[in-house]
């Protein structure tokens, strides 16, 4: 392991709760350094910090395929976090680079991706409580369990769980589609509902909370 996977599987620090959030991002941060060739990660929400973006950039740069297996705002529980994702996706996209995949789930209706999930290079597994938004990074305490490869436990959840999920069906995003993102989701739901969505779920909102 490199010094940045061993922070990016380290023990979410016992200080105060408040700190625990800011914990969780930079480790999230160290994972997406540690990464050499790919990323899959399955999350129900996705709104990524500026740092998040960033560390994406630096990875599609180096050549890491980053793949984002999320909801679509018809499966999403949430679908006003889905909303706020569609909204931002373009520019997100363009920040992340051509590296960056996006898939949402378009399986059963009702039934949502729930999975906190993450695979970097088939050798380091995280499964934990952890969601990529906003309150996972500035608020809320989270807890991962990490997995290398030679654990047991890593064949037995890649097994069980991640190759579960690869049989699920799943919309991979096209350039129209991040291009239409935004007009789809204010056709969709209209304009006050993409104001509700950026007045509840805005990066700056949310850092207003603490």
């Amino acid at each position: 392991l490199t010094p940045n996977s061993i922070n990016a599987i380290s023990y979410f620090n016992s200080k105060k709760a408040e700190d625990s959030a800011y914990d969780f991002e930079y480790n999230i941060i160290a994972l997406i350094d540690s990464a050499k060739e790919k990323m899959q990660i399955y999350t129900p929400y996705f709104t990524p910090t500026e740092k998040i973006l960033r560390a994406f950039k630096k990875a599609s740069d180096r050549g890491v395929q980053i793949q984002l297996y999320t909801n679509s705002v018809e499966s999403s529980d949430v679908p006003i976090v889905a909303i706020y994702t569609y909204d931002n996706i373009k520019y997100w996209k363009s920040v992340m680079g051509a590296n960056f995949q996006l898939f949402t789930y378009v399986d059963e209706p009702k039934v949502c991706l729930h999975t906190k999930l993450v695979l970097v290079d088939s050798d380091i597994l995280l499964i934990g409580t952890g969601n990529w938004d906003y309150r996972s990074f500035f608020l809320d305490s989270n807890s991962f369990i990490a997995f290398n490869s030679k654990d047991p436990s890593f064949q037995v959840i890649q097994t069980s769980i991640l190759k579960n999920k690869m049989n699920w069906k799943w919309k991979e995003w096209l350039s129209s589609d991040f291009d239409e993102a935004a007009n789809y989701v204010r056709n969709k739901f209209g304009e006050k509902t993409i104001k509700e969505a950026l007045k509840m779920l805005d990066q700056s909102i949310v850092l207003n909370q603490l």
